[in-house]
């Protein structure tokens, strides 16, 4: 163990001179991103306040696989979103978790809805949303420039002004996962296909059509040490219209 970490920190020393002289480099500077340090929040805080007193668009709402379990604990965050919020509508593109879901809460104000096609907006009733919510969905996507430029065709029905998107994904560079990276080991969901970053995740937006966007990082209640970008996760909020 001793060996271990006397190898790690002469690694830690060997990356920082190569840093230092990457950034002295202007050539290549086009690589290079001072994002400095956003500001860090408690996941779930961090959505609650948002959502407190706003008409809410919740994608994933059913949280599957884990929708039994999370009902049978009271963790289940779209419960959660309801108690503040002044309406939540979920969206979900899993059918079996939607009635397992409905079964155990009686809330009918859902459905089935793939945002990786194209949005049948009559399905939210008529209502008008302050938030699109997508938490812990885009890393999932197969194509999310596309499923993102969906949401803002039909945000222009269904969403009111001054309205934003909000979307949590996993970070590229959780301090956890790297020191798991470094002794060969990688913790990662089945289903995830990305890891994002404050410049990639402002570049997806962009790309989508999404032009200001504000970038804030999260961290696990018990992550008090983390410096600079290193997060479990990032936070994305763009403006809608």
């Amino acid at each position: 163990m001793k060996y271990k970490l006397l190898n790690y920190i002469s690694h830690y020393k060997e990356a920082m001179h190569n840093l230092e002289s990457i950034i002295k480099d202007k050539s290549n500077s086009v690589f290079v991103h001072n994002v400095g340090e956003p500001p860090r929040h408690i996941r779930e805080d961090f959505i609650l306040n948002s959502c407190k007193g706003k008409s809410v668009l919740h994608f994933g709402f059913a949280d599957a696989p884990f929708t039994k379990n999370r009902l049978k604990s009271n963790e289940i965050l779209h419960i959660r979103i309801k108690k503040v919020a002044k309406s939540v509508f979920g969206a979900d593109i899993n059918s079996a978790a939607i009635d397992e879901y409905r079964k155990a809460t009686k809330d009918l104000n859902n459905a089935e809805i793939d945002i990786t096609k194209k949005i049948d907006t009559g399905l939210f009733k008529n209502q008008k949303f302050d938030v699109i919510l997508l938490g812990e969905i885009v890393e999932h996507l197969d194509n999310p420039v596309q499923a993102l430029q969906n949401l803002k065709e039909i945000s222009a029905k269904v969403c009111t002004r001054g309205s934003y998107l909000l979307i949590t994904v996993p970070s590229a560079f959780s301090f956890d996962g790297q020191v798991a990276a470094y002794h060969g080991y990688e913790i990662v969901h089945p289903d995830h296909l990305y890891y994002f970053s404050p410049v990639t995740i402002k570049t997806l937006l962009r790309r989508a059509g999404f032009r200001s966007s504000k970038i804030f990082l999260y961290r696990s209640p018990v992550d008090k040490k983390s410096r600079g970008i290193s997060s479990a996760g990032v936070i994305a909020k763009s403006e809608i219209k």
